[in-house]
């Protein structure tokens, strides 16, 4: 996935479902991703019935409100969610 080799164990995120773990790498190249409660197929690069939806980690950077369109609005609730995260 991103030009880096998935093994078991490895810790991946689902844009839907959240973290999981490889628990499988299948012959075919496709992996098993295990979920609280459940387990996913994934093809390579993280594909699941043609849509991409597993990364490292989470892609999704801050959630737009209705209105805030405005570049300074966005940059501020950027800098916001960095100083939360780091």
């Amino acid at each position: 996935m991103d030009g880096v080799v998935i093994a078991a164990g490895d810790v991946v995120f689902d844009i839907l479902l959240g973290a999981g773990t490889v628990a499988k790498l299948n012959r075919d190249g496709s992996y098993v991703v295990e979920f609280t409660g459940r387990q996913m197929t994934y093809q390579p690069g993280g594909m699941f019935m043609g849509v991409r939806r597993l990364y490292w980690g989470n892609p999704i950077i801050y959630l737009p409100k209705k209105g805030q369109e405005r570049k300074h609005d966005i940059i501020k609730q950027t800098v916001e969610l960095l100083v939360r995260e780091l």
